[in-house]
Protein backbone atom coordinates (compact mmCIF):
# COMPACT_ATOMS: atom_id res chain seq x y z
CA UNK A 1 0.00 0.00 0.00
CA UNK A 2 2.80 2.10 0.88
CA UNK A 3 4.38 1.54 -2.69
CA UNK A 4 1.75 2.02 -4.42
CA UNK A 5 1.07 5.65 -2.88
CA UNK A 6 4.66 6.18 -2.92
CA UNK A 7 4.17 5.71 -7.12
CA UNK A 8 1.23 7.84 -7.19
CA UNK A 9 2.83 10.42 -5.48
CA UNK A 10 5.70 10.69 -8.03
CA UNK A 11 3.41 10.65 -10.92
CA UNK A 12 1.22 13.46 -9.35
CA UNK A 13 5.05 15.21 -9.28
CA UNK A 14 5.81 14.04 -12.72
CA UNK A 15 2.61 16.07 -14.11
CA UNK A 16 3.14 18.91 -12.05
CA UNK A 17 6.99 19.52 -13.49
CA UNK A 18 5.56 19.02 -16.74
CA UNK A 19 3.07 21.31 -17.18
CA UNK A 20 5.21 24.48 -17.84
CA UNK A 21 6.77 22.50 -20.78
CA UNK A 22 3.52 21.59 -22.50
CA UNK A 23 2.40 25.17 -21.83
CA UNK A 24 5.80 26.57 -23.35
CA UNK A 25 5.70 24.03 -26.34
CA UNK A 26 2.08 25.48 -26.90
CA UNK A 27 2.97 29.10 -26.97
CA UNK A 28 5.33 28.13 -29.53
CA UNK A 29 2.83 27.34 -32.39
CA UNK A 30 1.87 30.39 -35.09
CA UNK A 31 -0.76 32.51 -34.70
CA UNK A 32 -2.84 33.24 -37.47
CA UNK A 33 -3.51 37.24 -36.62
CA UNK A 34 -6.71 36.88 -38.30
CA UNK A 35 -7.45 34.24 -35.97
CA UNK A 36 -6.36 36.65 -33.31
CA UNK A 37 -7.96 39.76 -34.26
CA UNK A 38 -11.86 37.95 -34.33
CA UNK A 39 -10.92 36.17 -31.15
CA UNK A 40 -10.14 39.60 -29.67
CA UNK A 41 -13.05 41.23 -31.00
CA UNK A 42 -15.27 38.49 -30.10
CA UNK A 43 -13.81 39.08 -26.62
CA UNK A 44 -14.94 42.89 -26.19
CA UNK A 45 -18.23 41.95 -27.51
CA UNK A 46 -18.62 39.76 -24.47
CA UNK A 47 -17.19 42.56 -21.77
CA UNK A 48 -19.46 44.95 -23.66
CA UNK A 49 -22.80 42.51 -23.04
CA UNK A 50 -21.32 41.91 -19.25
CA UNK A 51 -21.48 45.72 -18.97
CA UNK A 52 -24.51 46.03 -20.37
CA UNK A 53 -25.76 43.01 -17.83
CA UNK A 54 -24.12 45.56 -14.36
CA UNK A 55 -26.46 48.40 -15.74
CA UNK A 56 -29.05 46.42 -16.40
CA UNK A 57 -28.47 45.29 -12.24
CA UNK A 58 -27.90 49.02 -11.10
CA UNK A 59 -31.41 49.97 -12.87
CA UNK A 60 -33.07 47.41 -11.02
CA UNK A 61 -31.41 47.71 -7.75
CA UNK A 62 -29.48 44.15 -7.74
CA UNK A 63 -26.01 45.84 -7.69
CA UNK A 64 -24.83 48.28 -5.65
CA UNK A 65 -23.31 51.65 -6.48
CA UNK A 66 -19.78 51.05 -5.16
CA UNK A 67 -19.86 47.57 -7.01
CA UNK A 68 -21.21 48.55 -10.36
CA UNK A 69 -18.47 51.45 -10.29
CA UNK A 70 -15.50 48.85 -9.40
CA UNK A 71 -16.78 46.11 -11.87
CA UNK A 72 -17.39 48.80 -14.63
CA UNK A 73 -14.35 50.13 -14.18
CA UNK A 74 -12.84 46.99 -14.18
CA UNK A 75 -15.03 45.94 -17.47
CA UNK A 76 -14.25 49.07 -19.08
CA UNK A 77 -9.97 48.63 -18.21
CA UNK A 78 -10.34 44.80 -19.97
CA UNK A 79 -12.22 46.26 -23.24
CA UNK A 80 -9.60 49.08 -23.41
CA UNK A 81 -6.56 46.67 -23.20
CA UNK A 82 -8.26 44.16 -26.01
CA UNK A 83 -9.36 47.23 -28.36
CA UNK A 84 -5.51 47.99 -28.17
CA UNK A 85 -4.30 44.68 -28.58
CA UNK A 86 -6.44 44.09 -31.46
CA UNK A 87 -5.05 47.21 -33.11
CA UNK A 88 -1.79 45.63 -32.25
CA UNK A 89 -2.49 42.57 -34.67
CA UNK A 90 -3.92 44.94 -37.31
CA UNK A 91 -0.77 46.46 -37.74
CA UNK A 92 1.29 43.57 -37.83
CA UNK A 93 -1.08 42.15 -40.37
CA UNK A 94 -0.85 45.14 -42.67
CA UNK A 95 3.04 45.22 -41.57
CA UNK A 96 2.94 41.60 -43.14
CA UNK A 97 0.69 43.02 -46.50
CA UNK A 98 3.68 45.45 -47.00
CA UNK A 99 6.39 42.80 -47.17
CA UNK A 100 4.58 40.82 -48.95
CA UNK A 101 3.48 43.27 -51.24
CA UNK A 102 6.93 44.10 -51.80
CA UNK A 103 8.26 40.91 -52.32
CA UNK A 104 5.86 40.07 -54.93
CA UNK A 105 7.18 43.26 -56.57
CA UNK A 106 10.72 42.84 -56.28
CA UNK A 107 9.97 39.00 -58.36
CA UNK A 108 7.81 40.41 -60.72
CA UNK A 109 10.93 42.44 -61.56
CA UNK A 110 13.26 40.06 -61.23
CA UNK A 111 11.48 38.10 -63.72
CA UNK A 112 10.51 40.80 -66.31
CA UNK A 113 14.54 41.08 -66.25
CA UNK A 114 15.04 37.36 -66.87
CA UNK A 115 12.88 37.18 -69.79
CA UNK A 116 13.97 40.98 -70.95
CA UNK A 117 11.15 42.82 -71.07
CA UNK A 118 9.78 46.25 -70.08
CA UNK A 119 7.18 47.98 -68.71
CA UNK A 120 5.24 51.20 -70.62
CA UNK A 121 4.77 54.33 -68.21
CA UNK A 122 1.85 54.87 -69.62
CA UNK A 123 -0.42 52.14 -69.87
CA UNK A 124 1.68 49.16 -68.10
CA UNK A 125 1.69 47.19 -71.21
CA UNK A 126 4.66 44.59 -71.16
CA UNK A 127 7.09 44.61 -74.22
CA UNK A 128 9.88 43.36 -75.43
CA UNK A 129 13.49 45.09 -74.07
CA UNK A 130 14.12 45.22 -77.81
CA UNK A 131 11.06 47.50 -78.29
CA UNK A 132 11.46 51.49 -78.74
CA UNK A 133 7.60 52.34 -78.12
CA UNK A 134 5.15 50.28 -76.48
CA UNK A 135 3.22 48.50 -78.77
CA UNK A 136 -0.29 49.42 -77.40
CA UNK A 137 -0.08 53.16 -76.90
CA UNK A 138 2.86 53.95 -79.17
CA UNK A 139 4.94 55.83 -76.06
CA UNK A 140 9.07 56.11 -76.51
CA UNK A 141 10.49 53.18 -74.36
CA UNK A 142 13.64 53.89 -72.22
CA UNK A 143 15.65 50.65 -72.10
CA UNK A 144 16.64 49.08 -68.98
CA UNK A 145 20.52 48.13 -70.85
CA UNK A 146 22.30 47.96 -73.90
CA UNK A 147 20.93 44.71 -75.98
CA UNK A 148 23.80 42.88 -77.20
CA UNK A 149 23.45 41.66 -80.39
CA UNK A 150 24.84 38.01 -81.86
CA UNK A 151 27.56 40.01 -83.11
CA UNK A 152 29.12 41.20 -79.56
CA UNK A 153 28.08 45.13 -80.49
CA UNK A 154 25.82 47.03 -78.99
CA UNK A 155 22.32 47.00 -80.53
Amino acid sequence: MVIAIGILLSLVCLVILAIPFLRHRHSLQPVNPLDMIDELARGRQQIYQELMTLNEGLQLGNVPEAEFQALSLNLRRRAAENLWLQQRWEERLSSLDKAIEGQVLALREAIKERTGTVTCPECDATAPATESSCPVCGTPLAPRHAVLSGRGEVG
